[in-house]
């Protein structure tokens, strides 16, 4: 399991006894885990958003303690360390409170803390910090840098923001729902920007502290702290109505703008022009996209700055302005909206769009003069403001009809754009048509003359592929004139005008892989690829992820990678297709990340488990197996050339009758292969319940968790007062063995790797599992 503390905990404690003197009107404590803590300089450019705050405030009238512990939850931190904070605390002062991403460590009871629990330990921390007359912020839990396929932030910690949310409104606490704040800016940059930008994500080289790049999407780099610790001051803005927070609203500092901007706004991604506070530390960063080349960065007056894609300066009280060249040095221009440096650019509808337009670009209009087929004119002129060569006039007469050929990535709905002319004075409907069918109408309003261009949308439904759209003569009467069609779903274009195989002009049908016409108005579905690649084939997929040819050789049980008790990383991911089942689990990339599953034997049994996997890596990624704590040995999970490539990897284990933890522990930096499930073929095998354990082995909590954990010099374990301990590595060869009392310090000579220290009194054994890094 995770320890419960993390590298910072000895600091923290240090300076928990550390009385601060009371100089400034107010002060502002600030409590929570990893993302909110402070973080010395051989973590740079990883910071905690507490660490950043203080910048936002006059330091003569507001004062930042932050008191975050890495690894915390709401419990453990009441545990542990909110006594602590209390003795410094002062009626007035505000404490800003913020969990919940440890709280769901279901296997770690020392942290765990989910529904009510959790909504406890929040009260107690409201309820005991008023009785102080203390001021109480609840701070919802931050996201994790998880996405949805449609592009929306996943939200990995569940309910955890809500119960926060639900705790605020019950007990009338100010609340800075930070949770929603960061979801609504990760959506409005993008994921490649959160990534790089905000997020623990680092190329290799670009930080010295992680020569060989670093894949975190739990904790934030520097920029990403400054963003968090801007929707914090966001918040506490919002509160003005609140007659205790408003207090620390006229201390805040002013913020100037760095404006950042490109010579070729489409040759990579930088750095976001935003405002800020003097005294920040601001990173400012150029990402060249495939075929570009960045140059150099240069300041408002020309000067060159530097030729890396980074630097860094400390935030002035006066606005900067740095330029990007990439490719050449060409100055940038203003956009077609008139914003130097600008993103906006005149699509193929015409209409200047993107940047600060709010217009979103048109994707890739069919031209009317581009139709399969019209009865009428294709490429008439007779009226200008057209795009493109010309465009469609119908006959004028009831039927006549313009047929275009559409074809769309996907199958979906989307709306359709028009763009047309009509200088009647009164509507010129047209009937739509899509694959034959007829779905609704446009109305074509007047545009006052025929040179006038307006839009009319309909909302229609397309197959993936090819399809015939068609806008057809209701009524013999004046007639629109038709410019172009656009669409809303991204990738449609024109398709192709041959007939297909039922000979249906622009129709969806085509010869499958088993040479039939199938599709378009055929009522028939194409045959398919078995899990052999036979086409029209009969074998199939197990529930263990194997290809069988029917249900005799079917496995006996398996458990999903998403269904894990427990995973340190991603429980749920479907990024990378393959799979079986919902998805698969992705542990985050250190050295003992681990995945943690339950299994029941009907009797003691001797079994094969079949570990599905893929590894897009260039290196083994092999984990440790821990049968209730007990190394068992090493399951191998080499690099499978690609993240959508599954293999099976076998381990051979003896189990006792009963249910059993496997916990499978990364014994790489590089953290484990993505897990699909875990599957077996002896019937007597079952899924195990789920159950919480404070440490692998023994389940009496007779010592502290050992902290730091992970950790780089040294570890320290409290206990009873005597007890015998021995240090063995992840092989089980013994290293160290003795006895203490109280307390235990070591590991400071110990080489980075995954080792198990079992702890002897009289009272009770324990083993833990520590990681040196």
């Amino acid at each position: 399991m995770k320890s419960l503390l993390r590298l910072s905990v000895l600091l923290a404690v240090v300076l928990l006894g550390m009385m601060v003197p009371n100089t400034a009107s107010y002060r502002i404590f600030t409590i929570g885990d990893s993302t909110v803590q402070n973080y010395d300089s051989g973590w740079a450019p990883r910071k905690g958003w507490g660490q950043v705050l203080q910048a936002y405030f006059n330091s003569d009238d507001v004062e930042v303690i932050n008191r975050a512990v890495g690894g915390t939850s709401s419990k453990s931190f009441y545990n542990f360390f909110w006594s602590n904070v209390k003795s410094e605390m002062q009626a007035g002062d505000f404490v800003f409170i913020q969990f919940g991403i440890n709280d769901r460590n279901q296997s770690d009871t020392a942290r765990t803390a989910y529904g009510e629990v959790y909504k406890d330990y929040l009260r107690a921390y409201v309820n005991e910090a008023r009785a102080m007359g203390a001021i109480p912020v609840l701070v919802s839990t931050v996201r994790r840098n998880a996405w949805n396929a449609d592009g929306t932030a996943y939200g990995a910690y569940h309910e955890h923001p809500q119960l926060t949310r639900d705790v605020a409104a019950e007990m009338n606490v100010a609340l800075i729902d930070l949770d929603a704040k960061n979801k609504a800016g990760m959506e409005a940059v993008g994921q490649a920007y959160s990534t790089d930008y905000w997020y623990n994500h680092y190329a290799p080289g670009e930080y010295p502290n992680y020569p060989n790049g670093n894949s975190d999407d739990v904790h934030f780099q520097e920029m990403g702290a400054i963003q968090l610790a801007d929707y914090v001051v966001e918040g506490i803005q919002e509160l003005s109505g609140d007659t205790s927070v408003s207090q620390l609203i006229p201390f805040l500092k002013p913020q100037y703008e760095v404006q950042v901007i490109a010579n070729h706004p489409h040759a990579g991604l930088i750095t976001r022009t935003e405002t800020y506070p003097s005294g920040l530390n601001i990173h400012i960063k150029a990402i060249p996209y495939a075929g570009h080349t960045f140059l150099e960065w240069q300041d408002s007056l020309g000067n060159t700055v530097t030729t890396d894609e980074l630097f860094q300066f400390t935030m002035d009280t006066v606005p900067h302005t740095y330029i990007g060249f990439f490719d050449d040095m060409s100055a940038p221009t203003n956009d077609c909206a008139g914003v130097f440096g600008g993103l906006a650019l005149v699509d193929g509808c015409g209409t200047c769009s993107g940047g600060t337009t709010g217009i979103d670009p048109c994707t890739d209009p069919i031209q009317g003069e581009d139709a399969c087929s019209i009865d009428g004119v294709l490429a008439d002129t007779t009226y200008g403001g057209y795009v493109g060569t010309g465009y469609a006039r119908l006959n004028d007469s009831v039927g006549s009809n313009i047929l275009w050929a559409v074809n769309s990535p996907a199958e979906d709905s989307t709306d359709m754009y028009v763009q047309y002319s009509n200088g009647s004075g009164q509507d010129l409907p047209l009937s739509v048509w899509v694959n034959e069918v007829e779905v609704g109408e446009l109305t074509f309003p007047s545009t006052g003359d025929s040179s006038t261009w307006m839009m009319d949308t309909i909302k229609i439904g397309l197959l993936a592929g090819n399809n015939s759209v068609k806008l057809q003569v209701k009524d013999s009467a004046m007639l629109p004139l038709i410019d172009f069609a656009d669409f809303e779903l991204e990738g449609v274009a024109a398709g192709s005008c041959d007939p297909d195989c039922q000979g249906v002009v622009a129709g969806n049908a085509y010869i499958d892989n088993c040479s039939t016409c199938v599709g378009g108005t055929t009522g028939l579905e194409p045959c398919e690829q078995d899990c052999e690649g036979v086409w029209g084939g009969t074998k199939y997929l197990d529930s263990c992820g194997v290809c069988i040819a029917d249900a005799s050789e079917e496995c006996a049980g398996s458990i999903q990678g998403e269904d894990a008790c427990e995973v340190d990383g991603i429980q749920l991911e479907s990024t990378n297709g393959g799979f079986v089942g919902e998805g698969y689990a992705n542990t985050d990339n250190f050295l003992g990340a681990e995945i943690y599953f339950a299994i029941e034997a009907a009797q003691n049994i001797s079994t094969e488990l079949q570990f599905r996997f893929a590894n897009g890596g260039g290196s083994a990624r092999d984990g440790e197996v821990f049968l209730d704590g007990v190394s068992v040995g090493t399951v191998n999970l080499p690099a499978t050339g690609a993240w959508t490539t599954w293999q099976f990897s076998t381990f051979t284990l003896d189990i006792p009758e009963g249910i059993h933890n496997i916990n499978v522990v990364a014994i790489t930096s590089s953290g484990l292969a993505n897990i699909d499930l875990v599957g077996w073929y002896d019937p007597n095998l079952s899924v195990g319940e789920c159950f919480v354990v404070n440490s692998i082995g023994d389940q009496t909590q007779v010592f502290t968790e050992a902290y730091p954990n992970p950790f780089e010099h040294s570890f320290k374990v409290h206990g009873p007062q005597h007890f015998n301990y021995q240090l063995t590595n992840a092989m089980g060869q013994l290293l160290q063995q003795g006895e203490a009392q109280h307390t235990l310090e070591m590991g400071s000579q110990l080489p980075a790797g995954l080792y198990l220290l079992q702890l002897t009194s009289p009272e009770g054994q324990q083993t833990l599992r520590l990681v040196k890094q």
